[in-house]
């Protein structure tokens, strides 16, 4: 079966629409815009689905969200199953029971960024203090990890001094020294809540 315009280019419109019982039309597959040429899947009244032997495998509600494996989707995508990536598939997403927002960082020993986004850093005046301010802060405290790098010669371990949802304050230390504090380069992660 071929369905045709009467014209060519955007201005076309060709499609199949199909109306209930009571004459009122549900939706249309084709040429649909005089905007374009896109082909579109259109629901006026109820939700967009695609089906197979095993049942609604895809619906993208009148709402704006799309479910895989569920029909009644509560975000703009939600796939109940596994998802993989890569050209074979071989990656798999993580799963987690929070909606968590991940930040991260390569620190300089005078406060400067080597890697990362989402913060800023102060080189507070006493030795070895530093403080991550996140330019978006989390909901609630976020768990912040630090690790100082290696240098040669010198030994650091690093703390976090306080943790608050707009910041965190990371500490490196000096194990042979007992006065305590040192500045040196240093990695870190915090992970909270959106």
């Amino acid at each position: 079966m071929r369905i045709q315009g009467s014209v060519s280019g955007v201005l076309n419109q060709t499609y199949l629409t199909f109306y209930n019982g009571a004459g009122t039309r549900v939706g249309y597959v084709g040429d649909g815009s005089t905007g374009d040429n896109s082909v579109f899947l259109d629901a006026d009244i109820g939700d967009v689905v695609l089906n197979t032997s095993a049942g609604r495998v895809l619906t993208a509600t009148s709402t704006g969200n799309v479910g895989i494996g569920t029909t009644t989707p509560q975000s703009k995508l939600e796939v109940r199953g596994d998802i993989r990536f890569g050209p074979s598939g071989e990656y798999r997403a993580p799963g987690g029971e929070e909606n968590l927002r991940i930040i991260r960082g390569v620190v300089t020993a005078a406060g400067g960024i080597i890697v990362g986004s989402g913060f800023t850093v102060s080189h507070v005046a006493s030795s070895g203090t530093y403080v991550i301010n996140f330019n978006t802060a989390f909901p609630s405290a976020p768990s912040v990890a630090a690790t100082a790098q290696v240098q040669p010669g010198l030994v650091l371990f690093a703390t976090t001094d306080g943790v608050v949802s707009g910041s965190a304050t990371i500490r490196l230390w000096n194990p042979s020294n007992l006065a305590g504090s040192a500045d040196g380069p240093f990695h870190f992660i915090a992970i909270g809540p959106r």
